[in-house]
């Protein structure tokens, strides 16, 4: 059964290094299919990121199948010096943590920023990569529960309605990712006000339905090429299987 990880990573640091971080990791591939050919635009390439740290084969061996779901930001400053680089993805069986380690460490004058969402059992990690060090916190069960009754009061939902109901689910969701993406700024008891940015404001690239649809065109577009290649083979008067088996016997 697939595991869906929904993932938010902030890339910071130097301006400069951020903006070359972000040239380093964009790719752009030529895709056909059913004689359509057009570009396709990856801001996030696990290409890249092995091209960049060819550690990540001890993490999986293979590169994987490149994010879905994938939305890059601009970069945008903070100070004089510093910026920062948002992107937003999904993978299918594949954690992101150990993968975006091994970068820090090829990367290490960037600050790496991961936060994870399991689709499959709603737990929400949180990751900080800093000069070759991880640290990790997961959102704890009480701060979760209480985003949950906060969605209750605001949508006049009761008990097990609120996890039924789109709005509110989103809305929770989205209050628990930015606790959880902003931790290690304003750390677990600050009462400072928590950042926010804007994670629906651009169309994301490779979505899992339009993948699924390129897969779905590609396969009708095979069968029909071989349907064809067997029609092309009985009018050309090709040996029957049944005839080369006997011919194979008699030789024998």
């Amino acid at each position: 059964m697939a595991v869906d990880y929904f993932h938010r990573l902030l890339v910071s640091g130097r301006a400069d290094r951020v903006r070359d971080f972000r040239r380093r990791m964009h790719r752009e591939y030529p895709r056909t299919v059913a004689e359509t050919t057009w570009t396709e635009i990856v801001p996030f390439s696990f290409a890249a990121l092995y091209e960049i740290a060819p550690r990540a084969r001890r993490v999986e061996a293979e590169v994987p199948w490149d994010p879905y779901e994938l939305t890059v930001w601009p970069v945008t400053r903070m100070g004089k010096r510093d910026a920062v680089l948002r992107y937003q993805l999904q993978t299918r069986n594949l954690e992101m943590a150990p993968l975006i380690r091994v970068l820090a460490r090829a990367v290490r004058d960037l600050t790496f920023t991961l936060v994870t969402f399991c689709l499959d059992d709603s737990s929400i990690e949180s990751y900080r990569f800093e000069a070759g060090r991880q640290r990790k916190w997961t959102l704890p069960t009480r701060v979760s529960g209480a985003h949950w009754e906060r969605a209750r009061r605001k949508f006049g939902l009761a008990g097990d309605d609120v996890y039924e109901d789109d709005d509110a689910e989103r809305w929770a969701e989205e209050e628990m990712l930015k606790d959880a993406l902003n931790h290690w700024e304003l750390g677990a008891q600050s009462s400072s006000p928590a950042r926010r940015y804007d994670w629906w404001n651009r169309h994301p690239l490779r979505t899992l339905d339009e993948e699924r649809a390129i897969v779905a065109i590609q396969l009708a577009a095979e069968d029909t090429a071989d349907r064809r290649k067997r029609t092309r083979t009985r009018k050309s008067g090709g040996t029957p299987a049944w005839k080369r088996t006997r011919a194979a016997g008699k030789k024998r």
